[in-house]
């Protein structure tokens, strides 16, 4: 019987830190999309953490819409990222966006 309860513990502190794990991951992938976008793309601090919040409040004001929506989004990004001719970093913000859902839905259950 101790082992039952000492399992069914050790699993509610499992689920318990599944929300942290996802913010924290959310974070980690954050802050390198950030240091690839200044030194791989050479692109502006600002603008690149500005495209960061903005994929971020998009993925906040989304994320319980059907999974085809955020597949047009990622498609309509990276269309949009040919055209500027900045495909690398609208990829890495794709993965912002993604991993925001990703981490949204994980904190949601």
């Amino acid at each position: 019987m101790g082992t039952e309860t000492n399992q069914k513990l050790n699993k509610q502190e499992e689920e318990d830190n599944i929300p942290l794990i996802a913010i924290c991951s959310f974070a980690v992938i954050t802050i390198i999309m950030i240091l690839l976008g200044i030194m791989m793309c050479e692109l502006p601090v600002v603008m690149v953490c500005s495209i960061v919040i903005l994929e971020t409040l998009i993925a906040v004001c989304l994320h319980n819409l059907p999974i085809w929506v955020h597949v047009m989004i990622l498609a309509a990004e990276v269309t949009a990222g040919i055209l500027c001719t900045q495909l690398v970093f609208i990829v890495l913000a794709c993965i912002v966006y993604a991993t925001a859902i990703l981490a949204l839905h994980f904190i949601e259950e």
